[in-house]
This record gives structure tokens, sequence and C-alpha cells, in this order.
């Protein structure tokens, strides 16, 4: 009982400082709410189904990938500098930056192989066998 007293009394001896110490101008504190989604409300976008990546002239996650006819195909780009990622024959595009991703979302209707590249640098980066 002693030792609630005794806090209390501390808080309300440091709260009439602050307040003595304000001078004229006066502070305020908004508390703010904070809301939680459960996690099955929660809209996470597909995962890719191939990702590479692109530093200096290094490839990681390139070379030759087969997908099935009708498919829709999600490739990622990860790079180290500024470009265009370009899917040939499908004519899909997209830019990529250092730390924002590229990603080119197609359906698989055209049966064929198809160079996935970086445009500007010419660099390829992997080719899309479609059967």
């Amino acid at each position: 009982m002693r030792r609630a007293m005794l806090i209390i009394l501390c808080l309300g001896t440091c709260g009439l400082g602050i307040a003595a110490c304000g001078g004229s101008s006066t502070t305020s504190t908004t508390a703010q709410a904070v809301t939680t989604t459960p996690d099955a409300e929660v809209v996470h976008p597909p995962k890719p189904d191939f990702v590479v990546l692109v530093v200096g002239q290094t490839i990681s996650g390139g070379g030759r990938k087969t997908v099935t006819l009708g498919q829709t195909v999600r490739i990622q780009v990860v790079a180290d500098t500024t470009d265009e990622v370009h899917l040939h024959g499908y004519d899909k595009k997209a830019d990529v930056s250092k730390g924002l991703p590229a990603t080119l979302t197609f359906k698989a209707d055209v049966p064929g192989i198809f160079v996935v590249e970086l445009e500007t640098r010419g660099l390829r980066l992997m080719d899309l066998v479609v059967k």
C-alpha cells in the first residue's frame, strides 16, 4: 500500500513538473489506434514461377525454363541496374531498377522458345520454352 502511494505521488509530482516546465507552449499527444487484419483476409500477390537475379554480368536463376502451353507464367527480374525486361515473341515489357523488381505476367498461349533479356544491355536472362 505504501509503495502504491509513493508511485502515485511520484507520478503526480512529475506531471506537475512537466506542466510547469512547459511555460506558455503546450504539447499534446494523440493516441493512435492500431488495427490488424487477420492473415486470412490479407491478399498476397501470386509467387513468381521464375526469379532471375542480375548483378553486373552475373545471372542467377536464368537458363532454359519450360512451361506448359496455356499456363499463366510469372517471371520476376531483380537487377542492380535500370533497364527494360523484354520477353521477345510475346512482346511483354517491364521496367526494372535497383530495388524495384520487374514482373512479367502472361498466358503462355504461343508454343516455341522465347528469349527474356535486359533490352538496353542486350543481356540474355533466360530462354522460355512453351510446349
